[in-house]
């Protein structure tokens, strides 16, 4: 496992005889949002209420900047809710363009969502002994977002903590 608490990542090995190891990633790395753009996650939101089928929710790059204006986040439209959290943000191409990490709740201020831009979660991953080795194509660039999320829901995962 490798951490970067700072950033509020972390990498997990997963250890699983029915994980299937997939060699070819159908998206690439993004490492820069205009804001304006479309972006969308997958993830598993409040399972308990909602179930533990795959959401998919959209919005837009609200900004480059994250809480008191930190450049290592975009605020987001894109609805996050608790199980949202470590998910892959993906634009309009279905690229990774950062990690999905919190929403702020305070009086006044409703659909603020951000996310770890992709470049702090690329650090963390060369530091794997295998990094080189990761292969992605773009092969999501001309589909449409149902499109997108019939391959992407593939690659993405309800992680449950005991």
């Amino acid at each position: 496992m490798l951490i970067d608490n700072e950033n509020d990542l972390a990498l997990i090995q997963i250890e699983d005889k029915e994980f299937i190891n997939k060699n070819v990633l159908p998206y690439k790395f993004n490492y820069k949002a205009n804001v304006g753009e479309r972006a969308f996650t997958i993830g598993f939101p409040e399972t308990q209420r909602m179930g533990e089928s795959y959401k998919v929710t959209d919005g837009i790059i609200s900004s480059n900047l994250g809480i008191k204006d930190d450049p290592k986040y975009y605020q987001i439209s894109v609805p996050i809710q608790h199980g949202n959290s470590g998910g892959a943000l993906f634009n309009k191409d279905g690229n990774v363009i950062g990690i999905t990490s919190r929403k702020i709740i305070f009086k006044g201020i409703e659909n603020a969502g951000y996310a770890v831009k992709i470049a702090y979660l690329d650090l963390l991953l060369k530091n794997l002994p295998d990094y080189s080795t990761l292969i992605s194509d773009n092969s999501l660039v001309s589909k449409s977002l149902d499109e997108q999320v019939k391959i992407l829901k593939n690659w993405v995962c309800l992680i449950k903590v005991n």
